[in-house]
């Protein structure tokens, strides 16, 4: 699980500067999904990677929160 966890922030880090490429509709949307499940990916690790017995789950002051980075990331222009 650690493997995996790693792995997938490894491809959200390479993954996010595409967003800019995405039509200005549907950026909001992909750099939020992105931003939330990255979250996710603490909470399993927090929860001693223990997904069976218990959920990983991003709070609803922690989803809040995170909105804000989402936005800018979608207002970013492709090519700079």
């Amino acid at each position: 699980m650690r493997f995996q966890i790693e792995r997938n922030r490894r491809l959200y880090a390479e993954a996010i500067p595409g967003i800019a490429y995405l039509s200005p509709e549907g950026r909001f949307a992909v750099a939020a999904a992105a931003d939330l499940y990255g979250a996710i990916l603490g909470a399993i690790e927090r929860g001693g990677y223990n997904v069976f017995s218990q959920r990983a789950r991003v709070s609803a002051w922690g989803r809040v929160r995170r909105l804000p980075v989402a936005w800018w990331r979608a207002r970013v222009r492709a090519g700079g």
